[in-house]
């Protein structure tokens, strides 16, 4: 049951009981109950005892999105972070195709096969396992929305309202909430692209037609399906097809095919319509003799990609998409946010260790400076120039450039493709782009793989926009600026944090709570 229900019989009312809870101050408020706020509330209150409430006028709400991984990383990230993430997946491919013709000289029918597992995350298990810890961790769950206008900051903590009328009193507010927050601040304009798909699981007569039942379909970026006068919008507009086939009903396995197609839009800026991918997919079912009998729901999808990050010196610690972490070039977030979740709770938890039991020389400021430097050290701000230039280059492409762009992408070695997606430190294989010279290495290879068009459409854009997009900083030894950035805010923290504990223990006043600039 959520707060705000009426409680029943003569059991003692679950707002009184949040109304004590409120009395007293949570160490951080988590605003948003999705996969990042549930993760970071999991996180915070199991494995540094953190006082947490979560935050949410949806809490009880599924989670609608499909999430597909790559299995090597999942598993990297069940062992790093500990909170039973091995047990939410519901259905593994040991191949992923791919369909890349009718463009730079491969037949339409060629299949490039990638032989690394993928698989599908049980969103349900996912959302009730973490529900589960953080409950059992004593964290709190809310059942309102926040009132944006009436968050105030202290040299202590922060305040706010819900819609409940309640006042909610944290040392530390998390931001969660998604792409749309309101309470998170960005270092500049933004102006994202955007991925947007329409997908359905279904269930479908007969078979898959052209694909394989026992693998992750990644992209088909092929066109044949749409007749003559609609292939100019095709090209200049293109979609790809991506399905995760989750085999036969039944106890013998008789019964209907059932499969998650989606229809999406890379990225594009303006975004296309949602209704324009569903037709899409429609007729590219139909055209493969692809004959869907039931749908069992249905998933409309719209993710900002690229644009501003959030402010770094602000008190409020965006995360998950309020933090940016989507990947500017893929649309993909989940991994990232579970690879960022661990270095950003172990800076939050420390800040409260350091502060001691009664907290009486905590930092705010300091904590919130601390969170972001975890959550984007300058690791990940080089990587994501990097990002940006795919992001911005990708978008500019018709349908042609992508499909020879892909089909050299996944010809490089895996190591260096596989580096360039997950695109986050601690993810398998994103050593391979750590450094600038790894990052030129695999900008090099792949415009070698890539058609004579491509080569030249990627050479042209680093010329025109290499430097503004931040492409020339990330594969030169510029980006090292980024790291002296780093060290000289690591400094100047510690001092600052030294002089806040010092005023407590000798004088008993708040230390100065004036955030240092990066």
């Amino acid at each position: 049951m959520s707060w705000g229900q009426k409680p029943s019989g003569g059991a003692p009312s679950q707002q009184q009981d949040l109304k004590k809870k409120l009395k007293e101050p949570f160490d951080v408020a988590v605003i948003g109950s999705g996969p990042g706020g549930s993760v970071m509330a999991t996180m915070l209150a199991e494995k540094h005892g953190l006082r947490v409430a979560v935050i949410d006028p949806a809490l009880e709400r599924g989670w609608v999105p499909n999430y597909g991984v790559w299995l090597e990383e999942w598993e990297a990230l069940d062992r790093l972070l500990d909170i039973g993430l091995g047990a939410c997946l519901s259905r593994t491919w040991s191949v992923t195709d791919c369909f890349y013709g009718q463009s730079h000289g491969v037949p339409e029918g060629e299949r490039l096969r990638i032989e690394r597992p993928y698989a599908r995350v049980a969103r349900h298990a996912m959302r009730e396992t973490l529900r589960d810890r953080m409950i059992r961790a004593g964290a709190v769950r809310i059942q309102g929305g926040v009132d944006a206008e009436t968050v105030q900051h202290t040299a202590t903590g922060s305040t706010f309202k819900l819609d409940t009328g309640d006042v909610v009193t944290a040392r530390m507010i998390l931001d969660c909430s998604g792409h749309n927050t309101k309470l998170v601040e960005r270092q500049g304009p933004h102006d994202p692209g955007f991925q947007i798909a329409y997908g359905m699981e279904c269930d479908v007569k007969d078979d898959l037609g052209p694909y394989d039942p026992d693998a992750m379909l990644f992209m088909d970026y092929r066109t044949s399906f749409a007749p003559a006068a609609r292939q100019q919008r095709l090209r200049a507009v293109p979609t790809f097809l991506y399905a995760m086939p989750l085999g036969r009903s039944g106890s013998g396995g008789g019964g209907a095919q059932r499969v998650f197609f989606e229809e999406t839009s890379l990225v594009a800026r303006p975004p296309m319509a949602i209704e324009e991918c569903k037709e899409r997919l429609y007729e590219r079912l139909a055209h493969h003799g692809i004959e869907v009998t039931k749908v069992h729901e249905e998933e409309f999808c719209v993710i900002p990609m690229g644009g501003s990050l959030p402010k770094f010196d602000q008190r409020v610690v965006g995360f998950a998409g309020a933090g940016g972490l989507v990947h500017a070039s893929t649309g993909y977030m989940q991994v990232r946010m579970l690879a960022a979740a661990k270095p950003a709770a172990d800076a939050i938890g420390r800040a409260f260790a350091a502060a001691g039991a009664d907290r009486a020389n905590f930092n705010p400021d300091a904590a919130a400076r601390r969170a972001y430097l975890a959550i984007w050290p300058a690791a990940a701000r080089v990587q994501r120039d990097f990002h940006m230039f795919g992001g911005e280059f990708l978008m500019q492409q018709d349908v042609e450039a992508l499909r020879g762009f892909f089909n050299a992408f996944f010809k490089v070695p895996l190591p260096y493709w596989a580096g360039f997606l997950s695109g986050y430190p601690g993810l398998p294989h994103n050593e391979m782009h750590q450094s600038w010279g790894q990052r030129f290495l695999f900008g090099v290879q792949l415009w070698l793989y890539a058609p004579v068009p491509v080569k030249v459409a990627l050479a042209v854009d680093a010329i025109k926009t290499g430097l503004q997009l931040g492409l020339v900083k990330s594969v030169t030894p510029l980006s090292d600026a980024e790291y002296d950035k780093d060290a000289a805010l690591e400094a100047a923290l510690s001092a600052m944090e030294s002089a806040s504990s010092a005023a407590a223990k000798s004088a008993g006043k708040a230390a100065p709570r004036e955030l240092v600039e990066s």
